[in-house]
């Protein structure tokens, strides 16, 4: 009985080690996206969110699967209430990352428009009014609602990541 918990348990461990390593994945992918403007990318970052969120269904009910069957104590249990902390960790992690690709792919929405504008105007260039109007209506909106969906998170204290917005 025991070495069936314990191969359990070692299984546990795989599965939260591959979620762990997916949240990063998609977070880092999601940065580069941010990066190169890549919405190639960003979309592979939001294909992924329903993979992790399934993953951290899966791993939940096995934790609570192995707590009632097996009742486990002292340090079986630590790895179990540890693991459930990590998915819930991992999963917010793949949460930012989908939140930064969804940001990529607006920001190449607005730039498209703009782009449209600017051909539309036959290659006449903005004024600083058109130019200030087209800021304040469409980019500002898309970057503090980055800055609000990030506010709280790993980014937060990061001055590089920091976000100033006049």
């Amino acid at each position: 009985m025991t070495d069936k918990f314990h191969t359990e348990l070692k299984n546990l461990k795989a599965e939260t080690l591959e979620m762990a390593h997916l949240g990063r994945y998609m977070l880092r992918t999601a940065v580069d996206a941010l990066i190169r403007q890549d919405n190639e990318l960003a979309a592979s970052v939001i294909a992924r969110k329903e993979k992790i969120h399934e993953m951290e269904v899966r791993i939940e009910e096995h934790c609570y699967h192995l707590i009632a069957l097996n009742q486990p104590m002292a340090k079986d249990m630590r790895t179990i209430a540890c693991t459930l902390k990590v998915i819930t960790a991992s999963l917010r992690i793949g949460r930012y990352g989908k939140v930064i690709a969804n940001i990529v792919e607006k920001i190449s929405e607005f730039q498209s428009e703009l782009n449209n504008m600017i051909l539309e105007k036959n290659f006449e260039v903005f004024s600083m009014d058109k130019w200030g109007d087209y800021r304040r209506k469409k980019i500002l909106p898309v970057l503090n609602e980055l800055h609000t969906e990030l506010k709280g998170t790993v980014f937060d204290g990061v001055k590089s990541f920091r976000l100033h917005i006049s």
